[in-house]
């Protein structure tokens, strides 16, 4: 027998916890996992790269790639699950711990209730999410993933190079290009040396016969020649010089502003050049971009990274990549020479596609265990109980096993300001209205962070969110 707490209650209210946790990881996984597939990733590649990432769960390791197989992803009855999260909500309302992805999660619930009829089981909601986001969660991928050398190829997409006739003017001669450049080293570009910026640059050293770099920002340029870069003195000499451009810019827009904007780089590009994108972006403006850029026979891969500047330096990366196939080729090769785990998901804008899905995950597993273990806590229970019996559940998420321990230390459990959730929640919501799917939790996750960039400022941790739900006063 297990104790779970002092008090008669303690082992019913630690089980509502870890059921709210499940039923709302569960509908926010579908949802998201749905807009992925209408954003044109398989499944199999999306449950690699989530298994990988701090969006990674109990029902993403079970329960998804079950889903994959043709199984069934719960035997739970979906009367029960709505019970369980009833009492969930109803311990918060007398602990005063507000709970509103728990109160969504339940409005979901009894939405696929009263689609699927009284005898519906969780599994249903695999259909009924599916069917809300205007796609089927059960069919198999179009194409099967081949996963060879720690790289996942998902089937190319009609956009940017791929979009172009095959006898386009320069379209033979750019995959040319491309394939001379996986047998060299090439000359690099990299522009935006911030800290992320700068460990990806010192890689890319290694991988690069000449490095070349910019920044607005003297000193970050004097860092990387210190280190045996050559620095750049604008935006088209480096241009001129490179086989290969990285940036790590903020988004899309300084993406775009790079290229074509008051001495930008576009005049200066030489057909067969790869540009690649390491920022957090845009889908749609990325495939947008890479049509442009197409017609200069320049390609466009975005490569965004999972890892931060920590997983630069020892090696850890993951980059999730989208692109024509030889710039794909090419670019797989060099990042692996730069340390990096590769990705690879299709055409254009499916890198970008990938990193939000990811994102998504993270980010609102992230909230729901501050609302979960802010119930917890106001209703007096042993938090280190609590994460014993939760990371044995169904309800554990890698937000969870994050963020618990370091709730009495204060230690932070990542780096990225507020502004920059923000941002990113809004590129996903974006994306899914571009696919035409609802992103119910995602959208409920994205107003939370809205109002705490005005409430705790723009430039704070992403873990000063605990102090949204009280939980800051553990490491007090």
């Amino acid at each position: 027998m297990s104790i779970f707490g002092d008090q008669v209650g303690d082992g019913q209210a630690i089980k509502a916890v870890n059921d709210v946790m499940s039923a709302a990881c569960h509908l926010l996984t579908l949802e998201v996992v749905a807009m992925g597939r209408k954003a044109g990733l398989s499944m199999a590649s999306m449950i690699t790269a989530i298994n990988q990432s701090s969006g990674r769960s109990r029902f993403s390791e079970v329960a998804l790639p079950a889903l994959l197989a043709g199984k069934p992803s719960s035997d739970v009855a979906l009367s029960v699950m709505i019970r369980d999260v009833d009492q969930a909500i109803a311990l918060g309302i007398d602990a005063h711990a507000p709970m509103p992805i728990a109160a969504m999660t339940r409005a979901l619930l009894q939405m696929g209730m009263n689609t699927v009829g009284p005898d519906a089981r969780l599994d249903d909601m695999v259909d009924v999410i599916g069917n809300l986001a205007g796609t089927s969660l059960r069919a198999p991928d179009k194409a099967p993933d081949q996963v060879s050398h720690e790289v996942v190829h998902d089937a190319p997409a009609t956009s940017g190079v791929d979009a172009l006739p095959a006898d386009a003017p320069g379209l033979t001669a750019m995959r040319a290009a491309h394939g001379a450049l996986i047998k060299t080293k090439p000359v690099i570009g990299y522009i935006g040396l911030g800290a992320m910026g700068h460990a990806l640059a010192r890689q890319a050293l290694n991988a690069a016969s000449e490095l070349h770099v910019y920044d607005v920002d003297p000193a970050r340029v004097d860092a990387l020649v210190q280190l045996g870069a050559k620095a750049a003195p604008d935006l088209a000499t480096l241009a001129s010089a490179c086989d290969v451009i990285m940036l790590c810019v903020p988004g899309a827009h300084e993406v775009r502003a790079t290229l074509f904007g008051d001495g930008g780089m576009a005049p200066a590009l030489r057909p067969g050049t790869i540009i690649v994108d390491q920022s957090t972006g845009s889908p749609a403006l990325t495939r947008a971009l890479a049509a442009e850029l197409a017609a200069l026979g320049v390609a466009l891969v975005d490569a965004p990274v999972a890892g931060g500047p920590k997983g630069a330096s020892d090696g850890s990366l993951l980059s999730l990549c989208g692109g024509e196939q030889s710039a794909l080729a090419t670019v797989q090769a060099l990042l692996g020479a730069m340390g990096s785990q590769v990705m690879a998901f299709g055409g254009p804008g499916n890198g970008h596609a990938a990193k939000l899905i990811k994102n998504a995950l993270g980010a609102c597993n992230r909230l729901i265990t501050y609302e979960s273990v802010s119930l917890a806590v106001k209703l007096g229970l042993d938090l280190d109980v609590l994460r014993a019996v939760i990371e044995k559940s169904s309800g554990c998420t890698a937000a969870f096993s994050r963020i618990v321990p370091n709730l009495r230390s204060g230690a932070p459990t990542a780096q990225l300001r507020l502004e920059l959730l923000a941002k990113d929640l809004r590129l996903i919501t974006q994306m899914a209205a571009d696919c035409g799917t609802p992103a119910v939790i995602p959208n409920v996750v994205r107003g939370t962070v809205e109002s705490a960039v005005g409430t705790l400022g723009k430039d704070a941790n992403i873990d000063e969110l605990a102090r949204l739900f009280d939980l800051h006063v553990l490491s007090a």
